[in-house]
Formats: structure tokens, sequence, C-alpha cells
């Protein structure tokens, strides 16, 4: 179905693939990208790799281990003509605006600015989450061309 009108918002939260749906629906070049990440995985430009039956509370028993970081995201955002403009106050949803809309007003966030650590109801922080699933695989966006990714969607 093709649409005659400009797309407004995408928002990706799926808790799982979300940077691999973002990658096929950033050519939409919608105005403005809401998109849910993994706080758990800090700074670091990663994700969880592939899974077609991608089930985040099957994946690792803490639930921690999914999803992309805000890097990764801001990453995939940047290569597209986006820019980071806003984190939500929970630390887990990132907000970017296409480059031709930006103002000379609107101020651009780097990732460490835009990054929150996160404080989860038993206590603990996404940095000490980050021990407990660093050892599992990741798929590094800043040196893995998509194009050579296992399992990506297509």
């Amino acid at each position: 179905m093709k649409s005659n009108k400009d797309l407004g918002i995408l928002s990706v939260g799926v808790d799982g693939n979300d940077y691999l749906f973002l990658e096929k629906l950033i050519v939409t070049k919608p105005a403005i990208i809401v998109a849910e990440f993994n706080v758990a995985f800090g700074l670091h430009p990663i994700l969880a790799p592939y899974d077609s039956a991608f089930d985040r509370t099957v994946k690792h028993e803490s639930w921690l281990y999914y999803g992309a970081s805000l890097s990764a995201i801001n990453h995939l955002c940047c290569l597209h003509g986006y820019s980071l403009l806003e984190v939500s106050q929970n630390g887990v949803n990132a907000f970017f605006v296409r480059d031709d809309l930006l103002s000379s007003d609107d101020l651009k966030l780097t990732v460490e600015e835009g990054y929150k650590v996160k404080c989860y109801p038993d206590g603990t922080t996404s940095s000490e989450n980050w021990d407990i699933i660093k050892h599992l695989p990741y798929v590094d966006v800043s040196t893995v061309d998509a194009s050579h990714r296992d399992g990506r969607i297509t």
C-alpha cells in the first residue's frame, strides 16, 4: 500500500529485535523516531543477536538480555540522518528527529548526555545488571557491516 502522506512518528518497542525492525523501517523517513533500548547494555554499541522466536523471558533467567543499547540505536539513526534530542525520564526510550527538520534552537544530545542509569524496583541499577549479562553473545554495530549480520530480518 502506497501513501502520499509522510510518516510523522515511528515508534519501535518490542523488547527484543527492536534494532532490526528499526533498521528495516527507517527507510520510511519518519519525522520522529521513538525507539526503546536496553539500558542494561550501558554505552556499549551492541545488540542481542537476531532470533526469530525471541522471548526475553526465555533468553536469560534475568529477563535483561534483549534489544539494543542506546549507542547502537543512535549509531543506526545517525547513519540515516537523525539526531538524538531526548531520552525518557525512566531511561528506556530515545527520541530522534530527522536532521532536515531541526532548527538552530534544537539541542542535539550525545549518547553520553542522554544516557541515564536506571534504578530498578529491586534496588539494582542498570550498571549492576550489565554484570549479570555481559558474558552473553552480542553484535557490535560499530564494527559489523549490517549486510554480514547472521539471521537479520530481510
